[in-house]
């Protein structure tokens, strides 16, 4: 509100990967067509089951906000690097670029990261740098804010809140990790059934951001 009040933002993109749905933030904000809330969290399509129990896919605004909330659910534990790389890849940056945003917050809570103890997830740090640099490839003019939230491994979300930092200043990604190349069962597993709820996430949001398809967007920034 400060930013469209006092220095004339006109359409602000807030993008939140806390592990926690941000309930204050979309009821703050759900009437609000200048505001596009996008969250990736922990929780259920239909019927969330992880605090603080809401953020389900049905959840987009409502009045002129309709189609301004965007809820993406992922239900598995231990998602990491490559279900959150779909869901930047199949919902997050498709919606961001079609919004054009004049500026960009990120509810930057890092308790999804891989040895928090709370989040259950796997994300790790270079994947929060990746999501940043994405982020700062749709800010204009560099208008972007990182707003640190949670995190319950001091170590762990030192790591994160440093490859943000470096993307921040323009350093260059880090390198795919070495090896095979290949997946454990588990987050085959987990990357599987983030397929099946990012279409159903697609099938909501497709009514309002029609680039919302399989397949359409690519990555065109490092």
């Amino acid at each position: 509100q400060q930013a469209k009040q006092r220095f004339g933002a006109r359409r602000v993109l807030v993008y939140d990967w806390d592990v926690h749905h941000g309930n204050g933030i979309q009821n703050m904000f759900y009437e609000d067509p200048e505001v596009l809330y996008i969250s990736v969290h922990r929780g259920g399509l239909q019927t969330s089951f992880f605090y603080p129990g809401t953020g389900t896919a049905d959840r987009v605004g409502d009045g002129a906000g309709r189609g301004f909330t965007v809820n993406v659910p992922l239900e598995a534990a231990d998602s990491g690097d490559g279900v959150y790389a779909l869901a930047m890849e199949r919902i997050v940056m498709p919606v961001a670029e079609a919004f054009g945003p004049d500026l960009v917050l990120v509810s930057a809570g890092f308790d999804a990261a891989l040895g928090d103890p709370l989040g259950g997830m796997s994300v790790s740090p270079a994947m929060f740098g990746r999501m940043t640099r994405d982020m700062m490839a749709i800010a204009p003019d560099g208008k972007l804010l990182l707003a640190l939230e949670g995190g319950y491994n001091v170590e762990v979300t030192a790591e994160c809140v440093a490859e943000c930092v470096k993307a921040l200043l323009g350093d260059p990604a880090p390198p795919p990790p070495g090896g095979d190349g290949g997946v454990s069962k588990w987050e085959q597993g987990a990357i599987s059934h983030a397929e099946m709820t990012l279409e159903k996430v697609a099938d909501i949001q497709r009514e309002f951001w029609p680039t919302v398809r399989r397949g359409n967007w690519q990555r065109t920034n490092p």
